[in-house]
């Protein structure tokens, strides 16, 4: 059996040996070290000396870390905004145990080929405005695709839901609660204007109600 070699103040990787620690249960040698990291650890001799062991575990884990990072966009080890925006957009699109897949791609709704690399998805869209933005398609039919998604507030999309009435006044088209909100109705009023009472969009719009403003006809 030979003689123990002193392994103090050497260096393995990441590892600093302080001192001789105590031996394993079946006799072997360990040492306790230091890890750049700053963490303390005891580890054993032949494990230091072959290379299987370069530090207190951390560099294993950064490893992993780098390897499932690799495209960027995350913290804490979760996916940010955006990249959990692609993930969510390729899951109802492509898997059929999505429970949004009936939603998208069970009708037809597919992603782009471009946007099916991650990379391409960021450099196309760029980051949301802000947390109040999501990903919104412009045509509610149309795929996910650069020339037809945008990043749009929760009240922008629903005034983008393919049920949504759009009508057309003075050369512009818009939802009923987009022309409520300009003209300053409520959405009941002007749909009850239109629906009940079957005036027409420019009488709709422009007639005020009681008490708010001159008018020479009707109001309601």
């Amino acid at each position: 059996m030979g003689s123990l070699i002193d392994l103090t103040g050497k260096k393995f990787g990441r590892l600093t040996v302080l001192e001789r620690g105590a031996n394993t249960r079946t006799g072997k040698s360990r040492w306790v070290c230091r890890c750049d990291c700053g963490s303390t650890t005891e580890v054993r001799a032949e494990t230091l000396k072959n290379g299987s062991s370069k530090s207190c575990g951390c560099f294993a884990s950064e490893l992993t870390i780098m390897r499932n990072w690799k495209h960027g966009h995350w913290i804490d080890r979760r996916p940010t905004k955006l990249r959990l925006t692609w993930q969510n957009i390729r899951g109802r699109c492509e898997k059929p145990s999505d429970r949004r897949y009936h939603r998208y791609g069970g009708r037809g709704i597919k992603i782009c080929d471009r946007w099916k690399i991650f990379e391409n998805f960021v450099h196309d869209m760029g980051e949301p405005p802000s947390p109040d933005h999501s990903i919104d398609r412009i045509d509610p039919n149309g795929d996910y695709s650069p020339e037809n998604c945008r990043w749009a507030t929760n009240k922008e999309q629903q005034r983008n839901r393919g049920n949504n009435r759009r009508i057309s006044f003075k050369g512009k088209t818009q939802c009923l609660s987009a022309w409520a909100e300009e003209y300053g109705l409520s959405q009941k009023r002007l749909r009850t204007r239109i629906e009940r009472d079957g005036w027409d969009i420019e009488k709709a719009l422009t007639t005020p109600l009681k008490g708010k403003g001159k008018h020479h006809g009707n109001c309601d």
